[in-house]
C-alpha cells in the first residue's frame, strides 16, 4: 500500500472515530452543564484538567518517541511494549501516592476532593494504554475502534450510574471504567494482531531513551500549560462558577480540535519516516497541510465568531450566556492552531523536539504571565486573550524554526482563504437575522466554497482529494 493511500484510510478511520466519540463526550459533557449548572461544572472541569497535568507525567514523552521508533523499526515493537508498560507503572504508582497526599493537604475544596480521588485511580491505568502501538504501525482502525469502545463504556456507564444517582462523582466512575474495559480490549488486540519479534524482555538503553524523550514530555507538558492552565488559575483566582462559563465555551473549541489531534496521529509515523528517506517528500506533505489548514482555520474563526452567542444559547441555554465573548476569542485561537499544528508536528518529526520543548517553553510563561495580568481584571475573557496572543507567537516561532531545516511556506496558502472567508462574513451579516442559526452556518458554507473556487483557492486536485481520501500525488509546489 502506498503512502497517500495509507494516509487517507488511517484518515478515515479516525476522523470516524473523532466523530463518534466526541460526540458522546459531548452529550456528557452538555447534559452535566444543563443539569448541575456552571458551578459544579467548574468543579469537574478543574478537576479534568488537575488530573490531566499528571497524567503527563505517567508518559512524559516515551510513547510519542517509541511511536517515532517503531514506525522506523518495526520489529523493536516487542521491546518498546515491555520497558514502556514497566517504567510508567512504576511513574504511575509514585504520582498516584503525591496526588493523594495533596488531595488531603492541599487547598482543594471539599466538591472537588471526591472527583480527584476517582480520577486519580486512573493514573494506575494509564500505562497499559497502548494505543500507541497501533498508531506506529499505521494501523489507525484499531485506534479508532479502541476509542469508540471507551466511549461508548463511558456512556452507557454514565447512564446506568444515573439511574442509580444523580451526583456528580458518577462522572469520574463511569470515566475510569470506560478506560479500564477499553484498556483489556486493546491488549486483545495487541496480541492477536501485531507480530513481536525478538525478546521482548529486553531492556532499552533508558539512559538514552529518557534523553530523546524528555523534551517531548516537557512539550507536552508546556503545551497543556498554555492550552488549559487557564482554567486551574480561574478556579483558584475566580472561583467554580467563572470557570464552569470559560470551560463551557473551551469544551467547544476542544471538539474543533479533533481535527488537529487526529492529524497529529496519522501524521506523526508518515511524516517521520518520509523525512529519514527524503526531506523533500517532507516539505511537500507540510505544504500540503498548511494550505489545507487555512482552508478550514479562517471560516472557521470569522464564521464562528458570527454565530458565537446562538450557540451558547443552543448548546448551553441562558445561563451560560456570559460565555460568548470567550468563545470568540477563542475562535480566533483555534484558527491559529490550526496553522501551526503542522509546523510544530514537522518539528517533531524531523527529530528537532528540543527545539520545539524550547518554542513550547516560551508559549507556557507567556501564557501563564498573561494569564495573571488579564484574569484578574477581565476574568475568562482575560484568560480567552491570552491564549490566542500565546498561539500567535508559537505560530510564529514554530515557523521561524522550521524554515531552517525545510522549505516551507506560509503567507502564500493565506491570502485566499482570508478574503473568501472575510467577503462570507460580510454577507451572513445580511442574512443573519432573515434565517436560522444553522442556515447561516449552511450558507456561510456554500459561499465560501463558492469564493475559494473562485479565486483559485480550492482548484480541481483539491477536489479530487477530497473525492478520493489523499489518494493524490503530491505536486511540487507541496499540493
Amino acid at each position: 500500500m502506498n503512502t497517500a493511500k495509507k494516509i487517507g484510510r488511517n484518515f478515515i478511520a479516525l476522523i470516524s472515530s473523532e466523530i463518534v466519540s466526541r460526540i458522546i463526550a459531548y452529550f456528557i459533557i452538555v447534559y452535566i452543564a444543563r443539569k448541575f449548572g456552571a458551578n459544579a461544572f467548574g468543579n469537574l472541569s478543574f478537576a479534568q484538567v488537575f488530573i490531566s497535568y499528571v497524567a503527563i507525567f505517567t508518559d512524559f514523552g516515551l510513547s510519542t518517541l517509541a511511536i517515532r521508533e517503531v514506525a522506523k523499526k518495526k520489529e523493536m515493537t516487542g521491546f518498546y511494549v515491555f520497558n514502556l508498560v514497566f517504567v510508567r507503572t512504576i511513574i504511575s504508582i509514585v504520582l498516584l501516592l503525591l496526588v493523594l497526599i495533596f488531595i488531603k493537604k492541599g487547598p482543594i475544596s471539599d466538591e472537588v476532593k471526591p472527583l480527584l480521588t476517582i480520577y486519580s485511580i486512573g493514573l494506575l491505568i494509564m500505562p497499559f494504554d497502548i494505543n500507541w502501538v497501533f498508531q506506529a504501525h499505521q494501523i489507525m482502525k484499531y485506534n479508532s475502534f479502541l476509542k469508540v469502545l471507551n466511549q461508548s463504556f463511558y456512556l452507557v456507564s454514565f447512564l446506568l450510574l444515573l439511574y442509580v444517582s444523580d451526583r456528580l462523582i458518577i462522572v469520574p466512575i463511569a470515566s475510569i471504567t470506560g478506560m479500564f474495559l477499553s484498556v483489556i480490549i486493546g491488549w486483545r488486540l495487541y496480541f492477536q494482531k501485531i507480530i513481536i519479534s525478538g525478546t521482548a524482555r529486553k531492556y532499552l538503553n533508558w539512559k538514552h531513551i529518557i534523553n530523546e524523550a524528555y523534551p517531548i514530555g516537557i512539550s507536552t507538558l508546556m503545551y497543556s500549560v498554555y492550552l488549559s492552565f487557564d482554567t486551574v488559575m480561574l478556579n483558584f483566582m475566580k472561583g467554580s462558577h467563572i470557570t464552569g462559563l470559560y470551560s463551557a465555551a473551551y469544551k467547544i473549541i476542544f471538539l474543533l480540535l479533533t481535527v488537529t489531534n487526529f492529524y497529529n496521529v496519522v501524521m506523526l509515523p508518515v511524516l517521520a519516516k518520509s523525512y529519514n528517506e527524503s526531506k523533500v517528500s517532507a516539505e511537500r506533505m507540510i505544504n500540503c497541510s498548511i494550505r489545507l489548514f487555512a482552508v478550514i482555520a479562517f471560516p472557521l474563526c470569522f464564521g464562528g465568531f458570527k454565530v458565537a452567542k446562538e450557540l451558547i444559547e443552543i448548546i448551553y441555554g441562558s445561563a451560560f450566556s456570559d460565555s460568548v465573548l470567550s468563545l470568540q476569542i477563542l475562535l480566533i485561537a483555534t484558527g491559529i492552531i490550526f496553522i501551526s499544528a503542522p509546523l510544530n508536528l514537522s518539528l517533531l518529526a524531523c527529530n528537532q523536539q528540543k527545539k520545539l520543548t524550547t518554542i513550547v517553553f516560551v508559549g507556557a510563561l507567556l501564557n501563564t504571565v498573561l494569564n495573571l495580568i488579564l484574569i484578574p481584571r477581565f476574568s475568562l475573557n482575560g484568560a480567552a486573550s491570552a491564549t490566542a496572543f500565546t498561539e500567535f507567537i508559537i505560530l510564529v516561532l514554530s515557523f521561524k524554526n522550521i524554515r531552517k531545516t525545510l522549505d516551507v511556506k506560509l503567507l502564500p496558502y493565506l491570502w485566499r482563504p482570508f478574503i473568501s472567508a472575510l467577503v462570507m462574513v460580510a454577507l451572513l451579516n445580511i442574512i443573519k437575522n432573515l434565517v436560522p442559526v444553522y442556515w447561516s452556518i449552511l450558507t456561510g458554507a456554500v459561499i465560501y466554497l463558492l469564493l475559494l473556487t473562485l479565486i483559485r483557492g480550492v482548484n480541481k486536485q483539491d477536489w479530487l482529494m477530497f473525492k478520493d481520501v489523499f489518494k493524490l500525488k503530491l505536486t511540487k509546489d507541496g499540493c
